[in-house]
């Protein structure tokens, strides 16, 4: 269900910031739960894919509100760009709460 609300998320970013398709592409992720065992009422899910870095964390609790984060870095010699995604997810239903993109470059 993790990755499924993953790629939804990522579509949905796409969507709504039509700049990031191409830097999103094609991703395949890796990673998974990152909860330490002696952590209860709460999960933590890490994904990686290229420059990308995404988190999702919510309470142990029936029908949660995931909070998510996700970032992207890009660097090479003097050109950069970050992007930085907040939100949360619940019934297939996503909030964003903050995009901001930093990029500097000719």
């Amino acid at each position: 269900m993790q990755e499924k609300m993953r790629d939804f998320v990522m579509g949905y970013i796409v969507f709504r910031h039509p700049e990031t398709g191409s830097l999103i592409g094609n991703s395949t992720w890796t990673g998974g739960k990152t909860t330490p065992p002696n952590i209860v009422g709460s999960e933590t899910y890490q994904y990686y894919s290229g420059r990308w870095n995404f988190t999702m964390s919510y309470p142990v609790v029936p029908n949660p509100r995931y909070n998510i984060s996700v970032k992207y870095y890009s660097s090479w010699l003097a050109y950069y760009t970050d992007i930085e995604w907040h939100g949360s997810w619940q019934n297939w239903y996503v909030n964003e709460t903050e995009y901001h993109v930093e990029s500097e470059g000719p």
